[in-house]
């Protein structure tokens, strides 16, 4: 909990977007069984997030909150499960509890607002009601094991292999066990009845919309690079770790040189006990929930290895327990005399491993709350500018237009700082957008992005209002009040009285060049909402293109402002100064040609209707001035 506000800063896409949709299903708005937004998310961490919205407020520290007390419990899960698995031990599910509460790679993931914190602790605690249905043969157990397990799969992407990890162990047990198997079958039947029907309502929607079920994992499997993402996998626990700043101290393996020894130590005492189904069980946990990592792109990813995380704790446990114990419990010594005593002996070892055990602990948290926490990059990494920009909006009065640049419209974190209240976003690099409006209105220029625009040059009231900096004090943006009347002075070079369709006006148009390019500038203005998004055409048009057997010689076609401010967004009165671009091939003749322009829909391609001095024009086209080759 410590500096959870803090720490990380700002609020980044994949948590703004759980955030925003956790308040709708508070409010009501949407309460699907899966999330199909951000390529798919599961829905436990949204609804978990809604809860606390209700008890705690809508907030970013909320946010956080779900996952930090996820991380508390998960330590719990832990202790659990490592009695489940090991229940005459005693040192064994501390060991693991301290573990797991003071790894770098668990107080990180504790300390984000994502969906993939939930997998953790409902995995464990799914494998240690698994264990306890193994061993105790109590139906209710089984019962717990079977809703544990089919929960799994409404948390995070990379709970579906825990499925097959499960059903592999089931298989062994079945090798190695198998006249206990067969006296308890029943028990498993009661596991696979029970994990059927939680996993019900996902499955028939899966059934009902099967891009959603491939949608994020098709674009993140790579099964032809598995060989070298297997190698960097392995290589994440002691030589070096996920690059991804948002997951990791980039590079910091996931286990310190005291903990790889406990982890290798605690692989050699599994793979000995292999027999047992407890060790079993953990060698495929580990190896099983690995696999997201090889499979996909971007390996190492503590992310999607996630699922592993508490079985390399336990391993490391295990190898702890055994180095304490060595040979059960007794310290034998071959020589007396230069040798301590046998209880001597296990003071100095529990002295060192106390040692080691704090080392690493220290380790993990002046990584993250030192190293970590004071990188400069983190600002970018978690939007922490953006959602200042986004506050900072969001402050202003009610009566103000808010504009930013360039476009983030559609970003979680801007949507969730500003939570519903209107606001135009466009790239400044490639169109203007200007108001016209009695009301005033406020820009905010992310200028480490877009240096071009500046309402200044439009709006000679336009006042210079602050600057946001990053944390090395380097300028990130700029904030720009416009006084109303919001009046912008455009001069056009050629100036037009023309009209598309019935909702936009042409102004005119700026018309230069320079060498083999043409630089356009088009004064359009909304008289009245557009319900659909236009693509706008410029073509330069001249003798015969003998390869395009047409005049066509360049064309330059998109939606106002590069696509990044769409018809359907414009506002009406507002000025929208939209600039293309087109070259002038090489090979084209020495001819005059002409430049048009207009509308069309991109679904059918049918142009909107032009007017010139009230005159419609044919072909829907505005002819602008001809350019010489």
């Amino acid at each position: 909990m410590y500096h959870l506000d803090r720490t990380p800063p700002g609020l980044h896409y994949d948590e703004a977007f759980n955030a925003t949709q956790a308040r709708d299903v508070l409010r009501g708005v949407n309460r699907p069984i899966f999330f199909t937004g951000n390529f798919g998310e599961e829905p436990l961490h949204m609804y978990l997030e809604a809860a606390a919205f209700a008890l705690g407020g809508e907030s970013s520290w909320v946010v956080r909150w779900v996952s930090a007390m996820l991380g508390v419990l998960w330590v719990a899960a832990l202790y659990f499960c490592a009695r489940s698995f090991f229940p005459s031990e005693r040192l064994l599910p501390l060991a693991a509890a301290f573990i797991g509460a003071t790894l770098y790679w668990s107080i990180n993931f504790s300390r984000i607002g994502i969906e993939t914190t939930t997998l953790p602790f409902v995995l464990t605690l799914s494998a240690g009601a698994l264990a306890l249905a193994n061993t105790r043969h109590d139906w209710r157990w089984s019962a717990a094991a079977g809703i544990l397990t089919g929960a799994t799969l409404y948390t995070y992407l990379a709970a579906r292999v825990w499925v097959p990890a499960v059903f592999v162990w089931a298989i062994y047990l079945l090798v190695v066990q198998r006249r206990q198997m067969r006296r308890w079958f029943h028990n498993w039947m009661v596991i696979a009845i029970f994990f059927t029907l939680t996993v019900a309502p996902l499955t028939i929607f899966f059934l009902l919309n099967p891009t959603a079920l491939t949608g994020r994992a098709g674009q993140v499997l790579t099964p032809e690079l598995f060989s070298t993402n297997l190698a960097r996998t392995a290589g994440m626990f002691f030589i070096r770790g996920d690059a991804d700043p948002r997951d990791n101290l980039p590079g910091r393996p996931a286990l310190d040189f005291f903990l790889t020894a406990l982890f290798l130590i605690g692989i050699a005492v599994a793979l000995a006990r292999a027999k047992k189904s407890s060790h079993a069980f953990l060698l495929i946990w580990f190896i099983v929930m690995t696999l997201p990592s090889a499979l996909t792109d971007f390996a190492p990813n503590f992310r999607r290895a996630i699922g592993a995380l508490p079985a390399v704790v336990l391993l490391c446990a295990a190898g702890l327990d055994w180095v304490w114990k060595l040979e059960g419990g007794r310290w034998k010594w071959k020589a007396r005399g230069t040798l301590p005593s046998p209880q001597l002996a296990r003071v100095i070892v529990g002295a060192l491993l106390a040692t080691g055990l704090a080392f690493s602990a220290w380790s993990s948290a002046s990584a993250y709350f030192s190293d970590w926490a004071r990188g400069s990059g983190l600002f970018y990494s978690f939007d922490a500018g953006l959602l200042q920009v986004a506050q900072l909006l969001a402050a202003r009065p009610a009566n103000e237009q808010l504009y930013i640049s360039p476009d983030y419209h559609d970003h979680p974190t801007v949507q969730w700082a500003l939570d519903g209240r209107a606001f135009s976003s466009f790239d400044g690099r490639h169109v203007a957008v200007l108001p016209n409006s009695a009301l005033p209105a406020t820009y905010v220029i992310i200028t480490r992005e877009d240096r071009r625009f500046s309402p200044q040059d439009f709006f000679p009231n336009a006042q210079e209002a602050g600057t946001l900096e990053d944390f090395e004090n380097k300028p990130y943006a700029e904030i720009f009040q416009v006084p109303a009347p919001a009046v912008p002075m455009v001069q056009p070079q050629n100036k037009l009285d023309a009209h598309i369709g019935e909702s936009v006006r042409v102004l005119g148009y700026d018309l230069t060049r320079e060498g083999e390019r043409i630089d356009l500038k088009i004064y359009w203005r909304a008289e009245a909402r557009l319900r659909e998004d236009y693509t706008v055409f410029v073509h330069l048009l001249g003798p015969t293109n003998p390869a395009a057997q047409s005049p066509l010689w360049s064309q330059d076609d998109a939606q106002p402002g590069h696509g990044s401010y769409p018809t359907s967004r414009w506002q009406i009165g507002e000025t929208i100064v939209d600039a293309y671009e087109l070259k002038i091939p090489r090979d084209a003749p020495l001819e005059n040609y002409q430049i048009e322009a207009g509308m069309y829909l991109l679904s059918s391609g049918a142009r909107l209707p032009v007017s010139v001095d009230g005159k419609a024009v044919l072909e829907n086209r505005l002819v602008l001035n001809p350019i010489a080759k």
